[in-house]
């Protein structure tokens, strides 16, 4: 059971990893004034 506690730990981290590359693609793409690819 304890090995389902570190799966969800790393889960999260690597949710979060992708998060912020996909928001530094949305920054990204909002300075090449392509506001509404990317919409938040």
């Amino acid at each position: 059971m304890k090995y389902l506690g570190v799966a969800l730990v790393l889960f999260i981290v690597i949710l979060e990893n992708i998060n912020d590359n996909i928001m530094s693609v949305c920054v990204k793409i909002k300075y090449d004034n392509l506001q509404r690819v990317c919409r938040f």
